[in-house]
């Protein structure tokens, strides 16, 4: 079986990274290490409140309290400022990226380096109804916007095959657009491109 390769090309820019970063956030918000900071911020919020009621340690609840929920509200725009700062001092910002997929794996180019990765690096695969993450390690991903390729049918192809290859495949915001169920039934009907 031959699979005719799959090559987009498109602009990492600040905003491009912004939007991956935040659809990142989205599809890991129950992630086990996201769970134990809820759980620090909720101890703060409740060891705030039990501090409010006395009058010794009214003060320091009242500091507790809204430190607790200040950062609950505010904690993925932080974060986010956070990304923003990383991203400006990267050297990848303002490249334009080549990406290739095969049934061997993803090979990305940029004017800084060359990068082969086989499927098997791949633990995680995030759909959203921008793009597809593709995950080497829960906080790394790949993204790969959805706008670069030249049809839908290419894209439904990379992810049949992303899915048939990393497996462990995750949607994020895909209300009225592609289901799970979808997908199994193109992975059942084979890909049009393997030949």
């Amino acid at each position: 079986m031959e699979f005719s390769p799959i090559k987009i090309r498109f602009h990492w820019t600040e905003a491009a990274a912004v939007q991956a970063y935040r659809w990142h956030q989205q599809g890991s918000r129950f992630a086990p290490r996201n769970l134990i900071i809820y759980a620090i911020l909720g101890a703060l919020i409740i060891a705030g409140n039990l501090g409010l009621r006395d009058e010794d340690t009214s003060r320091a609840g009242l500091v507790m309290l809204s430190l607790g929920l200040f950062l609950l509200f505010f904690r993925s725009r932080i974060n986010e400022w956070f990304f923003r700062l990383r991203f400006r001092k990267s050297p990848l910002r303002d490249l334009e990226v080549e990406k290739e997929f095969t049934t061997e794996g993803v090979v990305t180019r940029t004017k800084l380096a060359t990068e082969d990765l086989k499927w098997s690096a791949f633990s995680k695969l995030l759909e959203t109804t921008k793009g597809v993450l593709l995950y080497t390690d829960p906080a790394v991903f790949h993204w790969v916007p959805k706008s670069c390729f030249d049809n839908e049918e290419d894209y439904g192809d990379l992810v049949v095959l992303a899915m048939n290859q990393a497996g462990n495949y995750q949607s994020v915001g895909m209300e009225g657009w592609r289901t799970m169920m979808d997908w199994k039934k193109l992975l059942n009907q084979g890909d049009r491109r393997t030949r």
